[in-house]
């Protein structure tokens, strides 16, 4: 039961990190080439292009992708800026959930 206390504290932290005024920027566009190595090398492990072309994602919109970047980014202790942060989100959303549009 602690492991899921300590994940939800964490999961909390960084979700008031990312209301803090100058942090959220849902839609900022990042370097693509940087985020697909970053995704590349960090979360290919776990993650395989299922995970995100699923039926019943919990991701609505690119704020949330945003969110959950940053969650599994912190909960992996990757230690990613926030450029880092929306680098990911920008190529996860441009490869695979295209809510900007964006080929």
């Amino acid at each position: 039961m602690g492991h899921i206390s300590g994940w939800c504290q964490a999961a909390g932290l960084v979700t008031a990190m990312l209301t803090l005024p100058g942090l959220a920027a849902p839609l900022e566009t990042g370097d693509f080439d940087r985020g697909q190595a970053l995704y590349g090398n960090h979360c290919t492990a776990c993650h395989d292009a299922a995970v995100h072309t699923r039926h019943s994602s919990l991701v609505q919109n690119r704020g949330d992708l945003q969110l959950y970047v940053s969650t599994w980014s912190f909960h992996a202790q990757l230690g990613w800026s926030r450029e880092e942060i929306i680098d990911v989100t920008d190529y996860l959303d441009r490869s695979y959930y295209r809510f900007t549009g964006q080929p």
